[in-house]
């Protein structure tokens, strides 16, 4: 505590002036003979306990007056970072002050109108306009790093503090993450270089738990080397919670190799969202948009669980080599981590040709009607590849060069011109598997001699063994599945037929049944590659093409022939990290190469070292186009998650001095340089020279009323519960049944009224039925349906009546775009029963609520169903104002910030007079009639004369 006066601080021993004269003022009784009893009685009064503590509490009060005095006029300072040590006040120094304004994406927090970081330069601005001539300022800027610090581009004192806040209000919110040690680190180091005086750090940050890293928040002092306990630290304190959901993830799930069920040529996009704990008690419900590139292929509703993450899959489609887009979820308070960028390179799947030896190969339970389900399944395709199938006809005008692998089955014998364009394919590098056929003839087998890796002998029958023993493991086989040939249970493979092969010495067998005998083969012919099957895949051979192993079998072989390895390679960075793309020795380098950001800005890279780098600093899709390729590479980058930056939870004990946003100024001062008690002295001396006065005059029984009568205006003066203080909250009529319509609509009105007008709402919606105690405590209730509602019983009726003449007012807002549905029929018989006395009417043009804002001209909505609004009036005011033409649906939007819905019919001027018109209805609410006063007269028809409005 510190002395304006210190030096009347001597005066203090004065204090102890009744005391001496009470020591002074006792004398010893003198004996009186024959006393009279007046005197006796007075003698034993004064010896009672009461009497005694009575004396001694008048001996206190008179010297706490004293000490008062003396320490009133020695005019004490008390400050917040006081040790308790009396001393004198320091002369008159100078403040240093440094502001490091936190620019990361969670300060794009936007509860009603204004983001955080707007709130807090607001802040800011109301303490530097507060300081002296001589105090001097420095201000930067910082996220997970330094980003821009003072007008130099360096940690430097402003001109003045008028130049400090100009660079402030410069500052947006960026994408990148929050790390106060990385901004407290140079502050307090460039502080302790400054020289003697007041020092002090203003933290401009939404003060989340986040963004301490590995420190904490009570580590700062062993966490900042040049920390200093005398610099004060200074931090914003929030009301109310901030809730938010986030896109944390998104990952390309196919089959086979992916998740079952997934098909290769249509796979699924697995989304993963993340709902702040707190954030809604049972969950809450937010729509998903997922596009790929510019197309939108699923828009769905989501629960997400406060506290977890929330998983969905979304089927994508289309045949691609680059599967990018972005999945977005409703836009809340914090829209940057609402949306989730993708981009993944998929390898082109090959083409097959698939020939079959006649039109019956397809037919039930033969080998091609199985095959065929390889490629064309309900699913979209079991294998990862492109067959076409042909008859030996159709296959001779094919140009085999432009397939990756040909698979002949079922054939009665083979087409010499045909065989003859096979091993031309072959020898340039083809793929080719052989697959018997249920009526082949073996001597068909001579005009592929030079082709086969075996000889083909004669028709085996039966065979005891039954299984398939695998020769080669499936890792080297070409198949991409997850799995090995021990889960396939090729023990209940069984084969009723086969032809006998003889496999060549440069042969290599693949599989062989129980009794040892080759069943698929593997073999060279000049660059390409050969499979020949011994038996055929009809039922009535064997039942391999019932089995579970059939498929990877398939996979494994067509992997073998066409090279192909089904590489996906995602395509995704974090925001900050340096992009890389590298040329391998066999690619060829492109002559120039140009990166796209999100916002079309064209920048020329230069290829070094056969790599291209460059720096991100926004996300969204990145496109790098290269000389000589048709097509883009895309890249997506997004913001950091790692450190949970979406989660707003403030810091539990946060290691400076929170000043309220609203009252930065008051609170900064009072902690910087104190706050003097002389007034509050002075009043406790009258307090205590009252005391004195009555307890050294007052009778027993006045001192007791006195006594009761303190208490009892003490207890009157308790402080009284507020309700909502001077926010406006919107609440909405809550039902059995469609009672809210449209979620997003609701944050989208208050945002525009926070904009354009002085009202401040309440960043939470408030839902209620009629019987909920806070009907009363909500003076705006708004109500919106589509369909027709149950009667509403006596009580109900009673209290909506009660509400309405008691000072509420309700909205009601028929969103189901009919001239007359049954909603629209439901209104008008329940008002009905809550006013009989008073009708539904039209409101007239010259109506308040068409000039309580905007002079209104024209109804605005989703549609255009009524051209007049229609009200309840009671007591001289509308109390019910009920309106058709869906204005909650002409403020929707998607996750993407789009609207929603089209106005019809007209168009974008008809969406803004639906904006005009819900900000009239709040300001009717919030005024009755107040613009109807004759003062405003002459200012609206002067608006109405110039064609403007307020």
């Amino acid at each position: 505590m510190w002395f304006l006066h210190s030096s009347l601080l001597w005066a203090l021993p004065a204090a102890l002036a009744p005391v001496l004269i009470h020591f002074i003022s006792l004398r010893k009784a003198r004996r009186v003979p024959f006393s009279d009893l007046r005197l006796l009685r007075a003698a034993y009064a004064r010896s009672l306990p009461t009497s005694r503590l009575r004396r001694w509490l008048l001996l206190a009060a008179r010297c706490a007056i004293l000490a008062g005095l003396i320490l009133a006029f020695a005019r004490p300072v008390l400050r917040s970072d006081s040790s308790g040590v009396l001393a004198a006040a320091p002369g008159e120094e100078s403040t240093r002050l440094v502001v490091l304004a936190d620019v990361s994406y969670s300060m794009g927090y936007r509860p009603h109108g204004r983001t955080r970081l707007e709130l807090a330069v607001g802040a800011a601005q109301k303490i530097l306009r507060g300081l002296k001539p001589h105090d001097r300022v420095a201000a930067l800027s910082f996220s997970d790093r330094i980003e821009k610090a003072g007008p130099a581009g360096r940690i430097e004192w402003s001109s003045d503090a008028a130049e400090a806040g100009a660079f402030l209000e410069e500052l947006r919110p960026g994408f990148r993450t929050t790390d106060f040690i990385a901004a407290l680190q140079p502050a307090y180091a460039f502080l302790r270089d400054s020289g003697p005086g007041r020092k002090a750090v203003l933290l401009l940050s939404d003060g989340a738990a986040h963004g301490w890293r590995r420190e904490g928040a009570q580590e700062i002092r062993t966490a900042v080397s040049a920390y200093d306990p005398s610099v004060m630290l200074f931090g914003l304190r929030w009301d109310g919670p901030a809730g938010n959901a986030a896109l944390t993830s998104a990952e390309l799930l196919f089959g086979p190799s992916g998740a079952p069920g997934v098909s290769q040529d249509r796979p699924e996009l697995q989304v993963r969202a993340w709902l702040a704990p707190g954030d809604g008690a049972g969950g809450l419900e937010r729509e998903l948009e997922v596009r790929l590139g510019e197309e939108r292929v699923d828009l769905k509703r989501l629960r997400l669980t406060p506290g977890r993450e929330t998983e969905t899959a979304v089927r994508l489609s289309g045949e691609r080599a680059w599967a990018w887009g972005l999945a977005g979820l409703q836009k809340d308070a914090l829209a940057a981590d609402d949306v989730f960028y993708y981009s993944f390179w998929l390898e082109p799947r090959p083409r097959i040709l698939m020939v079959q030896g006649g039109p019956r190969s397809f037919e039930t339970g033969r080998g091609g009607y199985f095959l065929k389900k390889l490629f064309a399944d309900v699913r979209g395709g079991l294998l990862p590849y492109r067959a076409e199938m042909m008859d030996v006809v159709q296959a001779r005008r094919a140009r085999l060069s432009e397939y990756a692998a040909v698979v002949l089955f079922d054939f009665r014998e083979f087409d010499r011109e045909f065989v003859s364009s096979l091993d031309e394919y072959l020898r340039s590098g083809g793929g080719l598997w052989i697959i018997p056929g249920k009526t082949q003839d073996p001597s068909a087998w001579r005009g592929l001699d030079g082709t086969l890796p075996a000889r083909v002998g004669m028709l085996d029958g039966v065979s005891s063994a039954s299984g398939l023993r695998p020769e080669r493991p499936l890792s080297e086989s070409g198949s991409q599945r997850r799995l090995s040939w021990t889960e396939l249970d090729l023990q209940n493979v069984s084969f009723r037929r086969r032809y006998v092969l003889d496999p060549h010495s440069d042969a290599q067998v693949w599989f062989r049944d129980g009794a040892g005998r080759p069943m698929l083969l593997q073999g060279r012919r000049g660059a390409g590659r050969v499979l020949l099957s011994a038996a055929a895949l009809d039922l009535d051979w064997g039942n391999l093409a019932l089995k579970p192993a059939f498929a990877p079998i398939a996979d494994a072989a067509l992997g073998y022939l066409t090279g192909f390895q089904a590489r996906r390679e995602p395509r995704m960075a974090t925001l900050g990290a340096p992009l890389v793309r590298r040329w391998s020795e066999q690619e060829p380098l492109p002559a120039s190469a140009v990166l796209r950001d999100p916002s079309g800005k064209r920048v020329p890279l230069q290829v070094m070292g056969r790599k291209v780098e460059y720096e991100t600093d926004t996300p969204g899709i990145h496109r790098l186009e290269l000389a000589g390729s048709a097509e883009p590479e895309f890249t997506a980058v997004n913001l950091d998650h790692s450190s949970r930056e979406s989660d707003l939870r403030p810091t539990g004990r946060p290691p400076w001095n929170g000043l309220r946003v609203d009252a930065s100024d008051e609170d900064f001062m009072r902690a910087l340089y104190g706050r003097e008690l002389r007034d509050p002295l002075l009043a406790g001396v009258l307090l205590l020279l009252a005391l004195e006065v009555f307890l050294a005059n007052a009778s027993g029984a006045l001192r007791r009323a006195g006594i009761l009568g303190l208490c009892g205006f003490l207890w009157f003066c308790r402080p009284v519960e507020a309700q909502e203080g001077d926010k406006f909250v919107w609440s909405q009529l809550r039902y059995d049944g469609n009672w809210d319509p449209y979620p997003s609509a609701p944050a989208e009105i208050l945002g525009y009224v926070s904009q354009v007008t002085s009202v401040l709402p309440s960043p939470q919606r408030r839902s209620l039925t009629l019987a909920d105690p806070l009907l009363f405590s909500s003076p705006f209730l708004v109500m919106a349906g589509t369909q027709a509602l149950d009667t509403l019983g006596d009580d109900e009726l009673t209290r909506l009546r009660a509400y309405l003449t008691s000072g509420g007012f309700l909205w009601i807002e028929d969103v189901s775009g009919l001239k007359t549905g049954a909603f629209d029929r439901w209104v008008r018989r329940t008002l009905h029963l809550v006013f009989p006395d008073s009708d539904l009417r039209p409101l007239a043009a010259g109506h308040v609520v068409h000039k309580t804002f905007f002079l209104m001209r024209d109804l605005g909505g989703r549609v255009a169903v009524s051209k007049s609004l229609e009200g309840v009036d009671w007591g001289g005011r509308t109390v019910v104002l009920y309106s058709r033409n869906d204005v909650l649906g002409a403020w929707a939007k998607d996750a993407l910030g789009k609207p929603l819905f089209d106005c019809v019919p007209g168009g974008e001027a008809q969406r803004a007079d639906a904006k005009k018109l819900a900000l009239n209805i709040v300001m009717y609410a919030l005024t009755s009639n107040y613009k109807s006063d004759a003062v405003h007269q002459p200012f609206l028809l002067e608006k109405m004369r110039s064609g403007t409005a307020p």
